[in-house]
């Protein structure tokens, strides 16, 4: 009879060699996909692509003036600069008001008191007067009333005039038109690469649109850029806002086969 509690022995060689094997696949597996990657990036393996840009333009009629006008006063006190300056703004809101402009359109855009320093062996660094710096921005929607606006502004103390610009109330329908003939240039020009160079483009991978719109041009009261000090008698400007050139710049990103 043999002996229940005879030991046995089991025999793993078997076992552990297809572990390993199998173990040693993998790793290999791994190593070959790391270097395929490689040599595709190497040899041009991922998706090539060109990008081709558009010029796009829409001419529009500004529907909107804006003017900055503000005031520029020096005192030997803060109470004396704030006191003169403020009478002066608040004469020509009133009178900008006067001349058809909607208080909603006439907006305070800075507020500047600041202090000026001298300096003397005697008394060294020290404050020699006060200067305070206001400015409205003013939206004047009847152009025939631009000319008035200015010349009210200057004869009620306004010695800073100036960024004169006409702007366009709701510019998204003359970008849209602009949108469109970028895009259509851009279409264009990729169809002439192709057929020159014997490229050939397939998907577009991907868009860019980018503004390219003139800034306000300054205007001021002495019309020599200074902005000149108000005088009784003022002649007011003939204004002629024209048209504006809304200007859009698109680039195409084409996939190359």
């Amino acid at each position: 009879m043999s002996n229940e509690n005879e030991s046995k022995t089991i025999d793993f060689s078997g076992r552990l060699f297809w572990l390993v094997l199998v173990l040693v696949a993998a790793m290999a597996l791994s190593n070959l996909a790391t270097f395929l990657m490689n040599w595709q990036s190497y040899n041009g393996g991922y998706p090539r692509s060109i990008s081709v840009e558009g010029i796009g333009k829409a001419y529009v009629k500004p529907d909107v003036a804006a003017i900055m006008v503000g005031v520029n006063s020096d005192g030997a006190t803060a109470t004396k600069v704030v006191e003169d300056n403020n009478v002066k703004i608040n004469a020509i809101i009133d009178a900008v008001k006067g001349a058809g402009v909607p208080a909603e359109d006439i907006q305070t855009i800075s507020y500047d008191l600041y202090p000026k320093y001298d300096y003397t062996d005697v008394k060294g660094s020290f404050v020699n007067g006060y200067t305070l710096n206001q400015q409205l921005k003013i939206k004047i929607r009847d152009f025939d009333k631009i000319s008035s606006v200015i010349k009210v502004s200057t004869e009620k103390g306004s010695n800073l005039i100036g960024s004169l610009s006409f702007e366009v109330d709701d510019p998204d329908t003359a970008l849209a038109a602009a949108r469109t003939d970028a895009i259509k240039k851009a279409k264009e020009k990729a169809k002439m690469m192709q057929e020159q160079t014997g490229l050939r483009f397939s998907k577009v991978l991907g868009y860019y649109e980018y503004s390219d719109n003139p800034y306000p041009q300054p205007y001021y009261a002495d019309g020599k850029g200074g902005g000149g000090m108000a005088t009784a008698e003022v002649t007011a400007p003939s204004i002629q806002p024209g048209q504006q050139e809304i200007t859009l710049r698109v680039n195409l990103e084409y996939q190359v086969r």
